[in-house]
């Protein structure tokens, strides 16, 4: 089978191996269609055509990066004053609110937070901040609970990638620019993706070691922000 012994599992190994797929698969079922939304509209390629396209991608990017809970650093982040971007070293007991401990390896709590970088790039093309999104983090506080966390992070990570597709063509325009394009959120954004698989292994791992119903709470919390941000960068949502 494989390469692997041809033996039987025990019992104990066969439920965690089933609360893993399990989860995975219920995630993906929960949150493909709006994700296909959001993916679609960050990967269009005539919003890299022109300047003017790219500013009003990143507004729309902007926009749907506000409906994410701000991670804020607690004490024991273990990151450094100023960073905005990055990927875990594999410390677990990062902090998101400074009172309930980061429950994962994979990705830090201040790497998900792209909106300093989304700023500086608008700042730099001459944009205000965006009536939707000038203070997420009042509006959004993450909650002590783990579950939410999981579910926010995977969402943050996924939509990060998909709009990592674009960072070779924005780096392209930026080159043939006479004027500063801001590129940071699209370079945080290819940075953050590679914490993808790894982070989906250890939500898989998350949830068969905190059974169903924190499962349940993770797969609603990633349903309910990828309609929101489905929704900030199309305008629609309803009756996904």
């Amino acid at each position: 089978m494989n390469g692997m012994p041809d033996v039987l599992v025990p019992g104990v190994l066969v439920r965690d191996v089933v609360r893993r797929d399990g989860f995975l698969a219920t995630l993906d079922a929960r949150t493909w269609r709006p994700r296909a939304h959001a993916a679609a509209a960050l990967a269009q390629v005539d919003a890299v055509g022109s300047r003017g396209a790219y500013l009003r991608w990143l507004r729309r990017a902007s926009a749907a990066w506000s409906r994410l809970p701000r991670p804020v650093a607690g004490p024991d982040s273990g990151t450094d004053s100023g960073r905005t971007g990055g990927i875990a070293s594999g410390t677990v007991n990062r902090t998101a609110s400074g009172t309930v401990a980061w429950p994962l390896a994979s990705v830090d709590a201040v790497a998900l937070d792209l909106w300093p970088a989304l700023q500086a790039d608008l700042h730099d093309l001459g944009a205000p901040a965006s009536p939707l999104a000038t203070t997420p983090a009042d509006g959004h506080p993450m909650p002590v609970d783990g579950a939410f966390l999981v579910g926010a992070a995977h969402v943050a990570v996924v939509t990060a990638a998909d709009a990592a597709v674009l960072t070779d063509a924005v780096l392209a325009l930026a080159a043939l620019e006479p004027g500063r394009l801001g590129t940071r959120f699209v370079l945080e954004c290819r940075r953050l993706a590679a914490a993808r698989w790894p982070l989906r292994r250890e939500l898989a791992a998350w949830a068969a070691l905190h059974g169903p119903d924190a499962a349940d709470r993770a797969v609603l919390t990633a349903r309910a922000l990828s309609l929101d941000v489905a929704q900030a960068l199309t305008g629609t949502g309803p009756g996904w």
